[in-house]
């Protein structure tokens, strides 16, 4: 059994609170809080995903993000876990580019893989300097190398962006329906792990399961455990653990901040038994 625990957006920032349902001046607090329950947990996770957006840079200079950037990624080192991220749209823009960002990601693409035995992790990266995400002509094509190469074995797909929840507010991805269709086509793939949309979803389309993790720092405040089992997938959410007023505060803020792609989430999005196509 592979086990993993999956971190949503974080936006990490030293610049202080803004009028979002982001709870920035927080951000801190609430990580180092989530990485020490996922470092207690016994047996500990074989593998931390950060799924992007690591940092916000919202009101900040590229110097003063690239520094939080630096805070965050220590503080993921210091958990003594095995860990990796992916890019998000706000660790591009913000940073001053993505060669800013890349020494941090310590692997030498921005996408890649991780082979754990039987089982891929396949890392795409569909950030850019926009709000809604593309994977360029050169990644699509490793992709679809990389599913011909390991069709023998259980693929399981993490990026940053959603494919179409919503183009008005760019909660989507560009060439989604193409990508979306290349990964409900190889048997291989099993699921596909995303995030900056900030919500809990788990959706199942043609077997192959969608699952979208909320942001840390926005609330309810959750992050991801997930067991890959021979034939099944299991998922558990669990709150950070913060003092009741930090959970009053973000719950206050995401109420004044409504998004039209925000539902509610449903009991079976946040623990869900799956079948393995």
């Amino acid at each position: 059994m592979l086990r993993l625990a999956v971190i949503g957006d974080v936006h990490f920032s030293t610049a202080g609170p803004r009028d979002s349902s982001i709870l920035l001046h927080h951000s801190r607090a609430i990580l180092e809080t989530a990485l020490e329950q996922i470092a207690r947990r016994s047996p500990p996770p074989d593998l931390l995903i950060q799924i992007g957006d690591m940092v916000d840079g919202s009101g900040q200079t590229p110097e003063e993000t690239r520094a939080d950037l630096e805070r965050a990624v220590a503080a993921f080192d210091q958990t003594g876990l095995r860990w990796t991220w992916i890019l998000g749209n706000h660790d591009v823009g913000p940073c001053g580019g993505r060669k800013r960002v890349l020494p941090h990601l310590k692997r030498p693409l921005s996408y890649g893989e991780l082979v754990f035995g039987g089982d891929v992790l396949l890392l795409l990266d569909s950030a850019i300097e926009e709000v809604f995400g593309r994977v360029d002509v050169g990644q699509q094509a490793w992709l679809e190398q990389a599913l011909a190469h390991h069709s023998k074995r259980r693929i399981f797909v993490f990026l940053h962006h959603v494919f179409d929840l919503s183009f008005e507010d760019d909660m989507y991805i560009e060439s989604g329906g193409a990508i979306r269709a290349l990964l409900r086509g190889s048997p291989a793939v099993k699921a596909l792990f995303m995030g900056h949309a900030h919500v809990n979803r788990i959706d199942t389309v043609g077997g192959l399961h969608e699952i979208m993790t909320c942001a840390l720092s926005v609330w309810p405040l959750m992050f991801r455990w997930v067991e890959i089992e021979p034939d099944r997938l299991r998922i558990q959410t669990e709150r950070v653990a913060v003092t009741p007023d930090v959970e009053a505060e973000a719950l206050a803020a995401y109420k004044a901040n409504p998004h039209s792609w925000r539902t509610e989430p449903r009991d079976t999005d946040l623990a869900a038994d799956l079948p393995l196509r």
